[in-house]
């Protein structure tokens, strides 16, 4: 129980951390053909947070947001991080 706490607290400071790749994301999502629409389809997410991630508006996203996101275009988490 506190392995997982502590290993999603991990992720989350890298994630605060590093950041989102956004950039990486939408040319993912351009070349599958991906709208925001449908990312909030396949992601579950709301189009304000989706649109507030992918435009910089929102800096911090919650793990289970960055998780959802991943997951809607079969990367992993590691994939759409921005590398320093």
């Amino acid at each position: 129980m506190y392995f997982l706490y502590f290993y999603e607290l991990c992720a989350y400071w890298h994630i605060i951390l590093m950041g989102i790749d956004t950039a990486k994301v939408l040319a993912i999502m351009n070349d599958r053909e991906i709208s925001i629409y449908k990312m909030t389809i396949y992601s579950g997410l709301e189009h304000s947070t989706i649109s507030g991630i992918l435009s910089g508006k929102r800096k911090c996203p919650r793990l289970d947001t960055v998780v959802k996101i991943a997951r809607s275009l079969n990367l992993s988490i590691d994939e759409i991080l921005l590398r320093g």
